[in-house]
């Protein structure tokens, strides 16, 4: 009997076929290098063929709706799921596209009942006045690299390998981005903690008893926000206890690495609006570029005295380097109460 590599299943959620199909694009245009040639060879997978000759990722079929922005749809595709992201856009965030704008207005979460009354035969009805108001989200650039040798990527777990590469640094990335506390300037967003300051957690001595009031206590301070709709965001060990000691809780909770251990979020996701791109994904591959290998504070190459260091030339190394970029952006809808956090949680 014959092993074969290790290949994503063609079973997989779409999620895993996404990111596969990109892997399997970036692989082939490691090995074979000419485009049309490279998509010759992925007769099996029409959505890699398509990445290859386009250099773009084609058109979502899963996750697109009539609101939602083409490269939001696209990056949710990609995500694995070890990210929050993915979840937290697929509970009721507020979905928005760029179109031929480099801003757009989001308008303000607001809940009122002060409209809706039962009226008399002949009474006037009450109207209101509708204000358009909220932040205005400017297009920002979302970029992934990472490098290659191409030993790596061609060889017989190259697809492994780059599928690994790519889903783990989105995953990880995105969600160390929206759910940090940094304020948002001309670059990026802020992230979802930015100016909310944390609860005290509970003191109670038994553990179970110190989760159910520091949950309590989150999602009572979001709640006149949210209603109902409520999810939390939790460091990996505070996720699974929650699993484990309760396994009936209704409000969703999703798993983060971008929280530290300690660390529980609640959030009212429809206050939140995300806007993206209606162009593509844009995928790179290239084994001639220079570049700052940097990946804290990368800063623009120079011929000045002072030179950027390190930096990487792909040709000399003979090394790959795959980009991804797409535009994006999100912003909270409200001024305050649709976030709330802990931290140093007993249990």
């Amino acid at each position: 009997m014959s092993l074969k590599p290790f290949l994503p299943s063609e079973r997989q959620p779409a999620s895993s076929q996404r990111i596969a199909s990109v892997a399997k694009a970036v692989h082939a245009m490691a090995t074979i290098g000419e485009r049309s040639a490279a998509a010759a060879s992925l007769r099996d997978d029409a959505f890699a063929a398509e990445i290859v000759k386009t250099a773009t990722l084609p058109a979502s079929t899963t996750t697109a709706s009539t609101f939602a922005a083409k490269a939001v749809a696209d990056l949710l595709d990609m995500l694995g799921p070890a990210s929050a992201f993915r979840p937290i856009m697929g509970s009721g965030v507020m979905m928005l596209g760029y179109a031929r704008y480099a801003s757009v207005l989001a308008p303000t979460y607001s809940r009122s009942a002060t409209n809706v009354k039962f009226v008399g035969e002949g009474a006037p009805h009450p109207v209101g006045k509708l204000s358009i108001k909220g932040p205005t989200l400017t297009k920002q650039k979302l970029m992934l690299s990472c490098a290659l040798t191409r030993e790596l990527a061609t060889g017989s777990n190259g697809l492994v390998y780059i599928n690994t590469a790519l889903q783990e640094n989105l995953d990880a990335g995105l969600d160390e981005i929206l759910l940090d506390a940094t304020e948002g300037d001309t670059t990026r967003p802020s992230g979802l903690r930015f100016g909310v300051n944390a609860l005290t957690a509970s003191d109670n001595a038994d553990p179970h008893s110190a989760m159910v009031a520091d949950l309590a206590a989150l999602g009572g301070a979001v709640c006149d926000v949210g209603g109902a709709n409520l999810v939390f965001v939790a460091a990996v060990p505070q996720w699974l206890a929650i699993q484990l000691w309760c396994p009936q809780l209704r409000v969703p909770v999703f798993p983060s690495g971008g929280l530290s251990a300690g660390q529980v979020l609640c959030l009212a996701p429809r206050a939140l609006a995300v806007v993206g791109g209606n162009e593509p994904i844009k995928l790179d591959v290239s084994d001639q570029a220079t570049v700052h290998l940097e990946d804290t504070s990368p800063q623009p190459l120079t011929t000045a005295a002072t030179a950027t260091y390190p930096t990487m030339s792909t040709f000399q190394q003979d090394t790959l380097l795959v980009r991804l970029r797409c535009a994006m952006s999100w912003a909270l809808r409200v001024d305050s109460g649709a976030v709330a956090w802990t931290q140093n949680v007993g249990w």
